[in-house]
């Protein structure tokens, strides 16, 4: 088994922890994550340190919802999540079915990285041209100045 396949897999087992760990959890109504009824919190380090969102908060919460079939709460969550967790899911189908015909993956894992790579700088055009930042450094300079 070469070096490629080993990686593939290892990805696939990776993500496929990420997709177990989403059924496992729970959203409660305060929109907070849970494990076995405690609260694990923000893990957003973004979050903490600025006390605003980052274009990827409710990520996490969205494939949650997801994994439990909440689709209309997944969407509000962050849309972005309903993507990634169908891209998820069809990378590892795509790695354990060319495993068994010993193939070359559907997908390679150069275009999967891609393909997430590019999502991820959508989202974060996005979050800019929402005013994001641009509210925060005019609120910077009138505050502080430059």
């Amino acid at each position: 088994m070469g070096r490629g396949r080993i990686l593939d897999i290892s990805l696939a087992i990776f993500l496929i922890s990420i997709l177990v760990l989403c059924r496992v959890l729970e959203i409660h109504l305060d929109g907070g994550l849970y494990f076995k009824e405690k609260c694990i919190g923000s893990t957003c380090v973004f979050l903490r340190l600025t006390d605003t969102k980052c274009p990827f908060c409710g990520i996490s919460r969205s494939m949650v919802a997801l994994m439990h079939g909440q689709f209309s709460d997944s969407i509000s969550f962050h849309p972005l999540g309903l993507l990634f967790t169908v891209l998820f899911i069809v990378y590892v189908i795509s790695v354990f079915i060319s495993f068994y015909n010993c193939k070359e993956p559907i997908i390679e894992r150069k275009i999967f990285t891609k393909i997430c790579i590019s999502i991820m700088i959508c989202s974060v055009i996005l979050w800019i041209f929402n005013g994001k930042i641009l509210y925060y450094l005019l609120t910077y300079v009138k505050n502080y100045g430059f």
